[in-house]
C-alpha cells in the first residue's frame, strides 16, 4: 500500500484526528509547498452539473463526442477545493480535489487529459465521487484545451505539461485527502486514456510512489503519435486526388475483412488479428473509370503509405493495421494536432502546415530534442514493482491516432528488459475494432477509468480488476468487452460480447454455445 501523502521539501498538512468532511475550511489550510489553494467549498448533492466550469467540460465533451451528452451519475455532496501550483516562474498548473462528504470509499482516484490537456476533467471527477472516490484533476499547466500546445512554447510549462503537472497533483491531492479526512487513502489510483495513457505511463516509470494502481489507456508516448499523424496528414494533403471519400474507405474496410476476417477461425466482420493480416489493396484497382467500387493508382498509393511506416529504416512501429480504415477520417484531427505542436512548439510561432512536414527533419527534432523529456518510454518497471505497484494498458486494435503497434512494442520491451518479472507489475488488453480510447466498429471497454463501476461485473470493469489487482493480488486474465452498435448515434454497446485477454493470449471460441456469449470462449495463446 503507498504512503498517501509523499514528501515534497517540507509539507505541513494542518488537520485534526476529527476533521469532519463537511468542514471544507480543512481543506483550505493545507500548506504544501509552490501550491496555493484558492477556494474550498461545499457543494449540495447533484448540484455539481450547476456549476457554469462544469456544465462547460460537459459540453466540451459532447461536442467531441459528436453533439451526444452523456448522462451524468447523481452526485452527493462534496467539498470542492480548487488551487494552482507553481513551481517555476512561469508555472500556472490549476487543479481540483473533489473529496464526499459521506460515503467515501477511502481511496483516491486521479485522472488524466487527452490531447495537450488545457482543461479540468469534469466529466471523469462526477463519475469519481458519485462511485466513493475522492478525485483529483489538472489542466497539466495552461487552460487553452486539448487542441492547443500553444501554452507549451515555454520550456518551464512545457516541463509541467510533460510531467511535473501529474506528479504535484498527485502530492497535493493526497496532502487535501489526508488532512479533509484525518486519514490517508488507503489506495491510490490514476487513470487516462491519450495523452492521459502518456500521463498515466510517467507515473509508472519516473514516480512510481504516487499511485497504487495505474490504468493507462491508448498510451501516446509522443513519439512517434505527432510526426506520424503530420505525416499521414502530408500525404493527404499533397493532392486532392490522393483523398479517400467515405464510400473508398467502406469499400477498402470491406475488402480487409474479406481476406483476414477469418483468420482467427470466426467470421465476425472484425479482424481480431490484424497484426498476422496480409491485406493486399492491389484487387481494388480501377479497370478503367474510377468509381466508388474501386481505387486509382493514386489512392492505392496513399492506402500503401498509411498502411507503411514513415522509415522503414527505423523501428517506429507506427504503420496503421488493416481493420482501420473507417478511422481514417481522423486525418484531419492529427493534421490540427501536429500543426498546433510543430507551429508553437518546434517553431515557435513560424507559420507552419502539414504540408511542410519533412519526415527526416521533423521527426528527428522530437525524437532527439523533445522525446527524453515527454516520451512515456522507459521499459524498467522494477521500482513500481517494488512498491507494490501495478500497471493495466489497454488500447483498441483500431486505432488511427496512437497505431497499436506501438503500444505493443513497448509491452514487448517490458517484458524483455524484466523478463517474467513484468507480469506481476503490468498486464495489456486490446479491443478487436475499438478506436483511438474507445469508439469504432468493433468491441469496447464498458468501464475504462474514474474508478470501479458498481453496476458492473468486476470481469467487465478495468478499473476494478486493476484494483482487485493492487488490494487483493489476483491478477486480471480477461475482460469482458461489448460489441459497439454502429447504426445508433451515438453508437451504443450491444449484448454481444466477447473476453478481451491479457497479452499475448487471444479469444477463442470453443465451437459450442452462443457465438456472441463471451462465456464460449476461452483465452489461449496464440498460434505460432
Amino acid at each position: 500500500m503507498r504512503r498517501a501523502v509523499v514528501v515534497l521539501g517540507s509539507l505541513l498538512v494542518v488537520c485534526s484526528a476529527g476533521a469532519r468532511a463537511a468542514d471544507c475550511a480543512t481543506a483550505a489550510k493545507v500548506q504544501i509547498p509552490h501550491t496555493t489553494i484558492t477556494a474550498a467549498q461545499l457543494i449540495a448533492a447533484g448540484a455539481a452539473t450547476a456549476l457554469p466550469e462544469v456544465d462547460a467540460g460537459l459540453k466540451q465533451r459532447a461536442q467531441m463526442m459528436g453533439g451526444f451528452m452523456e448522462p451524468t451519475p447523481p452526485t452527493p455532496a462534496f467539498c470542492r477545493v480548487q488551487g494552482v501550483i507553481r513551481p517555476a516562474a512561469t508555472s500556472d498548473i490549476k487543479f481540483e480535489v473533489w473529496l464526499p462528504v459521506t460515503g467515501w470509499n477511502e481511496r483516491y482516484w486521479g485522472v488524466g487529459n487527452g490531447g495537450f490537456a488545457g482543461y479540468i476533467a469534469y466529466p471523469e471527477l462526477l463519475k469519481s465521487i458519485a462511485r466513493g472516490y475522492a478525485a483529483s484533476s489538472t489542466d497539466a499547466g495552461h487552460a487553452l484545451g486539448p487542441m492547443s500546445a500553444v501554452a507549451l512554447k515555454d520550456p518551464e510549462r512545457l516541463k509541467d505539461f510533460a510531467e511535473r503537472a501529474i506528479h504535484l497533483t498527485a502530492v497535493a491531492a493526497k496532502a487535501i485527502v489526508s488532512a479533509q479526512y484525518g486519514r490517508d487513502a488507503r489506495y491510490a489510483y490514476f487513470s487516462g486514456c491519450s495523452n492521459g495513457g502518456r500521463q498515466a505511463l510517467i507515473e509508472a516509470q519516473r514516480y512510481p510512489d504516487d499511485y497504487d494502481g495505474i490504468l493507462a489507456g491508448a498510451p501516446a508516448a509522443f513519439f512517434p503519435a505527432i510526426p506520424r499523424n503530420a505525416w499521414a496528414a502530408r500525404i493527404v494533403a499533397a493532392d486532392p486526388r490522393n483523398a479517400l471519400s467515405p464510400a473508398k474507405l467502406q469499400l477498402l474496410h470491406r475488402a480487409a475483412l474479406e481476406q483476414c476476417d477469418a483468420n482467427d477461425g470466426l467470421k465476425d466482420d472484425l479482424i481480431s488479428d490484424p497484426m498476422q493480416c496480409r491485406f493486399d489493396p492491389s484487387k481494388l484497382r480501377c479497370a478503367s473509370a474510377e468509381t466508388d467500387q474501386c481505387l486509382t493508382e493514386q489512392q492505392l498509393s496513399t492506402v500503401r503509405q498509411l498502411y507503411s511506416t514513415m522509415d522503414a529504416k527505423q523501428a517506429y512501429n507506427d504503420a496503421l493495421l488493416p481493420g482501420t480504415e473507417l478511422g481514417w477520417t481522423s486525418v484531419p484531427l492529427g493534421a490540427a494536432l501536429s500543426e498546433s505542436w510543430y507551429g508553437s512548439v518546434i517553431y515557435k510561432d513560424k507559420p507552419w502546415h502539414v504540408q511542410d512536414f519533412d519526415a527526416v527533419r521533423d521527426v528527428a527534432i522530437v525524437r532527439d530534442q523533445y522525446g527524453p523529456l515527454l516520451n512515456a518510454a522507459n521499459t524498467d518497471l522494477s521500482k513500481l514493482a517494488a512498491s507494490g505497484g501495478k500497471v493495466i494498458i489497454y488500447t483498441g486494435m483500431a486505432d488511427t491516432l496512437v497505431p497499436a503497434n506501438h503500444t505493443i512494442r513497448y509491452v514487448d520491451s517490458v517484458r524483455s528488459t524484466m523478463g517474467a518479472a513484468a507480469d506481476q507489475v503490468m498486464s495489456l488488453f486490446m479491443a478487436p475494432g475499438m478506436g483511438h480510447c474507445s469508439g469504432g466498429d468493433g468491441f469496447i471497454f464498458k468501464n475504462d477509468g474514474s474508478g470501479v463501476d458498481p453496476t458492473l461485473s468486476a470481469d467487465q470493469d478495468l478499473a476494478a480488476a486493476l484494483q482487485d489487482w493492487v488490494e487483493k493480488g489476483r491478477a486480471p486474465e480477461k475482460i469482458v468487452a461489448a460489441r459497439l452498435d454502429t447504426s445508433t448515434i451515438p453508437p451504443r454497446p450491444t449484448n454481444i460480447t466477447r473476453p478481451m485477454c491479457a497479452y499475448p493470449k487471444v479469444a477463442r471460441w470453443s465451437g459450442r454455445g452462443e457465438k456472441n456469449d463471451a462465456a464460449t470462449y476461452s483465452c489461449v495463446a496464440p498460434k505460432p
